[in-house]
């Protein structure tokens, strides 16, 4: 059905999935039995420590993401004119907006080359 409409229609297939987080905890609780990580891991089996392993990456990456959100939704501009104006009172603006300017002609320079 996809192929025969295809010509005129673009499809996005997407699938609804369990958070994988969620998923690896249930197979390493279906494992141990228990809900909470072992401490030491070093005795356990290598199913075991894989599946902690996984976990562990996991939550790593919703940390990440976590971080990244909120960088995402900040509002950077105050700070952005805080630094412009004090960089106008110490007279390095005008400075620093020659050498960028500099600098950018020789990258067009160096591309054009």
């Amino acid at each position: 059905r996809i192929q025969r409409c295809s010509s005129t229609t673009q499809f996005n297939l997407m699938a609804l999935v369990p958070e994988r987080l969620s998923m690896l905890r249930a197979q390493l609780e279906g494992i141990t039995g228990s809900k909470e990580l072992p401490i030491d891991y070093g005795n356990q089996a290598p199913e075991v420590v894989e599946l902690i392993h996984k976990v562990q990456q996991e939550e790593g990456k919703m940390r990440q993401y976590h971080i990244e959100n909120i960088r995402r939704r900040h509002n950077y501009m105050p700070f952005i004119v805080e630094m412009l104006k004090i960089l106008a009172e110490d007279g390095q603006l005008t400075q620093l907006v020659d050498q960028a300017r500099a600098t950018a002609a020789q990258r067009n320079e160096a591309k054009r080359a």
